[in-house]
């Protein structure tokens, strides 16, 4: 499924996230490319029914998915408040968790996260880390946003072992873009609430037009910050910071 900017960005400031095969892309306009092009240069295979039909980009590393996230999403700000709080316990040795703190600035928009199996050097770009391994040996990947953004992320069903988490964090979010998202947010679950829709009706139904459309993330000018860590049963060594 690949959603609209602005139902993304929402969806996202409602504290969803998203793996990268949901990741937005800017709403493309056919009439408008094509009014750029020459007629006698316009391809009519590429009009507005064949734009429609292009592919949405293939998933980077192995995508946790959305609906597993959602259901955890509770567990894993509670989790984050704990660690703030130094009130942890053992809860990541018990439920093998993984928690990886990029030390996130407030208001951060996004935040890509990444964890590789063994040990392995810093990938000098995104692009880099995104194709550093593929197939059976590819990473858990996930991506933050929205009010999750700027708290650790939390891997799941981590056992014993050598691994190496890397993190992506993207700019702060526009002062005014957040202040839109947070009325739209307020009027969604105001109206789940009294309708008893679910968040992909009321989101359907929703008028999001005063959102402003959130400039394109060029990742690759953001640092790759990676760490390595050897997770055993104790709970110290499920909690890595990155540099």
């Amino acid at each position: 499924m690949l959603l609209r900017p602005r139902s993304l960005a929402l969806l996202m400031t409602t504290a969803l996230l998203t793996t990268a095969g949901c990741e937005a892309k800017p709403e493309a306009s056919a009439s408008k490319e094509a009014a750029k092009t020459p007629a006698a240069e316009q391809d009519p295979e590429k009009t507005a029914d064949s734009a429609a039909e292009e592919p949405p980009p293939p998933p980077i590393g192995k995508p946790i998915p959305v609906a597993d996230q959602l259901a955890h999403l509770g567990e894993d700000r509670t989790i984050a408040r704990d660690y703030r709080a130094n009130k942890l316990g053992d809860t990541l040795a018990r439920e093998q968790f993984l928690l990886v703190d990029p030390k996130n600035p407030a208001d951060t928009r996004e935040a890509h996260y990444f964890l590789f199996t063994g040990e392995l050097e810093t990938p000098a770009s995104f692009d880099a880390l995104k194709t550093l391994r593929t197939g059976a040996d590819a990473p858990q990947h996930f991506l933050l946003g929205g009010e999750d953004a700027e708290r650790p992320a939390i891997f799941r069903e981590v056992k014993p072992g050598t691994y190496t988490a890397c993190a992506v964090v993207g700019p702060v979010e526009d002062p005014a873009r957040k202040a839109a998202l947070a009325a739209s947010t307020a009027k969604l679950k105001a109206d789940m609430k009294a309708t008893g829709k679910s968040m992909a009706e009321a989101l359907k139904d929703q008028d999001r037009s005063a959102i402003p459309e959130a400039p394109p993330i060029d990742w690759s000018a953001h640092k790759v910050r990676c760490a390595s860590v050897e997770v055993t049963s104790a709970p110290e060594s499920r909690v890595l910071a990155l540099p």
